[in-house]
């Protein structure tokens, strides 16, 4: 039996606000609402995440242009169609895009403010309805209600066989000029660059952005933001480029996410050394907690600064381990050692070679063995050192 979902009053008034001043459809904006609120209803145990600011249906300008209604779960986007006498539409723009990959959630209104989710439309099913309508501007897909539609099987079905899309990166983004053609003139856009537009969308959260500042800006105004919004996406993959090799710990979506905050907090110029310094203290931060030993995680991020403002390792490592032998034993562990063993603890082999090493430098000529040198003063050194090796070699790379 599929249940019923009533939306409250006062997201009923919040909703007709909204569909009354952007000139949005309110059954859509309804129905959304009951796709959340059923979700959020679900069992716990599925572990099932709304995150709907990166949801294509947050943008008034998208809602208008292509009645996108979508949520945005644990990652991927769903879109929400309505049943209307025995059939759902969708915009021609959005077959084949990102947008649709996770299919479509039915639900049917009883109703100003009642309803539920009755069945479910795959991306294949879509493609296949719009290959037979060809160039139609809308897709019409005859549909009939479910009984007993299962949801909670559907989103687990759909979590176990769509990636999660959110903020994906473009090899080849739309230009400046599509983005404007589409706010403002999109009927005369073939259709595979409105799809284009669409797919940026679904990847970018600043062209998401853009799009939606357009139906307030002046002519005059659009291109520029435009031309400033391609240029700042450029520019982010080819940092993605430059510096993904270098994190082989971090995905990314996860550096194309730092590179973005970086940008917000310091401006669109990667070349810049705060945005650098910025950016590559963040990741080394992401990629050593993940290699480290819990010591030298409490002090990784004084540890970067430092090595980052121009201290010289050794001292930088010297204000962290006070046992003065424990830094020069690691540090002659980590000349000899080879990449594959960074991050190791250091063998009983390695210890007693750098013993050996040291016992030949008057300095050490009565230093004894490592009864005054603890082995966890000498693993907490070399992972300094390593550590400061990988900083060294990331302050190097030019963005």
């Amino acid at each position: 039996m599929v249940s019923k979902i009533e939306v409250s009053p006062e997201l009923v008034r919040l909703t007709q606000q909204r569909a009354n001043r952007f000139n949005l459809p309110y059954r859509k904006q309804v129905a959304r609402c009951i796709a959340e609120q059923a979700i959020l209803e679900l069992d716990p145990e599925h572990n099932l995440l709304v995150e709907n600011e990166s949801s294509l249906a947050e943008v008034d300008a998208l809602v208008r242009a292509l009645k996108v209604n979508d949520i945005v779960v644990n990652g991927r986007h769903i879109d929400i169609a309505v049943l209307d006498n025995g059939e759902v539409l969708l915009s021609n723009a959005l077959i084949g895009t990102p947008y649709l990959e996770c299919g479509s959630l039915i639900v049917e209104l009883d109703g100003a403010n009642t309803g539920s989710i009755v069945g479910y439309i795959d991306s294949i099913s879509w493609n296949a309805t719009a290959k037979a309508a060809q160039n139609a501007e809308t897709i019409g897909f005859a549909f009939s209600a479910k009984a007993g539609f299962d949801l909670a099987a559907c989103l687990k079905h759909i979590q176990q066989n769509v990636p999660a899309n959110v903020n994906k990166s473009m090899a080849k983004l739309p230009k400046a000029e599509d983005y404007l053609q589409f706010s403002r003139d999109r009927k005369n856009m073939p259709v595979e660059k409105q799809r284009a537009v669409v797919a940026a969308a679904v990847s970018s959260e600043s062209v998401r952005k853009n799009i939606g500042h357009l139906s307030s800006f002046s002519v005059d105004q659009a291109p520029r933001v435009l031309r400033d919004s391609a240029v700042w996406e450029v520019r982010t993959l080819g940092v993605i480029e430059k510096i993904q090799s270098k994190f082989p710990d971090i995905s990314a979506e996860k550096i194309e996410e730092a590179i973005r905050r970086v940008g917000e907090q310091h401006g669109g110029q990667p070349e810049s050394e705060l945005f650098k310094e910025s950016l590559l203290k963040n990741l080394a931060r992401q990629q050593l907690l993940a290699k480290v030993s819990p010591d030298v995680k409490a002090v990784i991020n004084s540890f970067i600064d430092k090595l980052v403002a121009g201290k010289n390792k050794a001292e930088a490592i010297r204000e962290f381990v006070k046992n003065q032998a424990a830094v020069d034993v690691a540090r002659i562990i980590g000349e000899k050692r080879d990449a594959l063993k960074h991050f190791a603890a250091a063998s009983t082999d390695e210890i007693g070679f750098a013993f050996k090493q040291l016992a030949l430098q008057p300095a050490y000529a009565t230093h004894s063995a490592s009864e005054n040198t603890g082995v966890e003063a000498i693993n907490e050194a070399l992972q300094l050192y390593e550590a400061a090796g990988l900083i060294e070699g990331l302050m190097e790379i030019e963005l």
